[in-house]
This record gives structure tokens, C-alpha cells and sequence, in this order.
């Protein structure tokens, strides 16, 4: 008959895992293929905002985890509010400008990473 102990996981190990060069390197991939997504769908018209992605190696503190790596992408362009979360009409001058619907780069990136359709 085998007998089986009690499992006890080792928590400092996971801590250390889990901030990890394999896994911060592991996050890093991912964040810069999310990247090429976000150029390949951003608007060209200038190149500004297509231009302005970046990707960061980070941790993030969950509140019921603990420190994990992480790594960040943004777009730091003057176009980036605006086409992410769209814009209102409005009018100035007697003339109106219509606004501008969100485009939501970044949203539909974090879809195409996640699965999501």
C-alpha cells in the first residue's frame, strides 16, 4: 500500500517564482506581441499614436497574492485619451465639430490577448 504525506506548499519558493526572470521574460513576450496587435490596428494617418507604444517590465501587488511580475503597455501620444476613449461633439465659434467614437486600442488589445473575439 503506498502512503501518501501531506502536501504543504512552499510559499517563499512560489514568492520567488513568481517574480521570477523566466516569468518577467514570460511577460514581457506577451505585452510586445500585444504590441504588434496594437500597431497593426492603430490609425496611420500621422504615425504619432502608432509610434508611441511602448512595453515596460513591472511587478503588480495583488491584494490576496502578493507581488508578481508583470510588464506594461502603453501609448503615451497626445492622441492616445482621445482615441481610446473617443471624444464629445461640440461647437465653438458657431462651427460644430462632431466627436469622435472610441476606438479602443488598448481594450481590443487586452482581448486579443486574453481570447477574447
Amino acid at each position: 500500500m503506498v502512503r501518501l504525506g501531506n502536501y504543504e506548499p512552499d510559499e517563499a519558493a512560489w514568492d520567488r517564482i513568481v517574480v521570477s526572470q523566466s516569468v518577467l521574460d514570460a511577460c514581457m513576450a506577451e505585452a510586445t506581441r500585444g504590441m504588434a496587435y496594437a500597431e497593426s490596428i492603430s490609425p496611420q494617418r500621422t504615425g504619432d499614436y502608432r509610434s508611441h507604444f511602448k512595453v515596460e517590465a513591472s511587478t503588480v501587488t495583488l491584494p490576496a497574492y502578493g507581488v508578481r511580475a508583470a510588464a506594461e503597455l502603453s501609448n503615451d501620444s497626445d492622441h492616445a485619451v482621445p482615441l481610446e476613449f473617443g471624444t464629445q461633439p461640440s461647437i465653438s465659434a458657431g462651427s460644430y465639430r462632431p466627436g469622435m467614437r472610441a476606438q479602443r486600442i488598448l481594450g481590443e488589445t487586452a482581448a486579443f490577448l486574453g481570447g477574447s473575439p
